[in-house]
């Protein structure tokens, strides 16, 4: 599992290790509605949220439904490699911090992706510059900035420090994060070898869940 906060680099990498352990990724950022659905979410009470209280209030509201997806997703692929979404490790219920705890501590390993991981303020200035970049242009990304997403990542930057002790492996990208291979092809392995050559190195050192035993 691959966790950190928005624009980190984790999909990049995600698709790269993946690609190099012959396994299927799972992006929580794709067909994230409909994973949550199953669980009661709706788009216009998170659209009226939103309006209400800004990206602190949408994200109260969603991370919940991220907590209960990323469980029941780690039982569905246990042999894939999962890119979790970038709010997931900030809960305001314990029952959802639990889960998450619980789901993290099954995987056979938690990668942390997080630029400048001892330096709140360079990561949050970091993801900040990433976040805009990416959405240049689009006005619903300017609005989300507008009505606390800066702070907010800010918070998301503290909740993944706040997991460095619990990950097995950190990786800091804090330099340029490669873009995915034209086509929609996974990018190619180069830009993250060190992170693939970690991760394969890590899982030979240590046991893998096999589900049914």
């Amino acid at each position: 599992m691959l966790i950190g906060p928005p624009a980190a680099g984790k999909t990049t990498a995600a698709a790269a290790v993946a690609h190099a352990l012959g396994r299927d990724v799972v992006h929580f950022d794709t067909a994230r509605a409909q994973r949550y659905a199953r669980f009661g979410y709706t788009g216009a009470r998170a659209d009226r949220l939103f309006e209400e209280g800004g990206a602190r209030a949408l994200h109260r509201y969603e991370t919940r439904f991220e907590a209960r997806a990323l469980a029941q997703e780690a039982e569905r692929h246990p042999e894939a490699v999962l890119d979790t979404g970038g709010g997931l490790l900030l809960q305001y219920a314990d029952a959802d911090a639990r889960r998450v705890g619980d789901t993290l501590a099954a995987a056979d390993l938690t990668v942390l992706v997080l630029p400048h991981a001892g330096d709140r303020e360079r990561s949050t200035r970091c993801l900040l510059a990433r976040v805009r970049a990416r959405g240049e242009g689009d006005a619903a990304t300017a609005e989300w900035l507008d009505r606390g997403g800066g702070r907010l990542i800010d918070a998301l930057v503290r909740a993944g420090q706040a997991h460095v002790p619990l990950a097995d492996l950190v990786v800091d990208t804090a330099g340029p994060v490669p873009t995915a291979a034209p086509g929609g092809r996974p990018p190619g392995t180069r830009p993250f070898a060190p992170l693939v050559s970690r991760v394969t190195s890590a899982l030979a050192d240590r046991p893998v869940r096999v589900v049914g035993r």
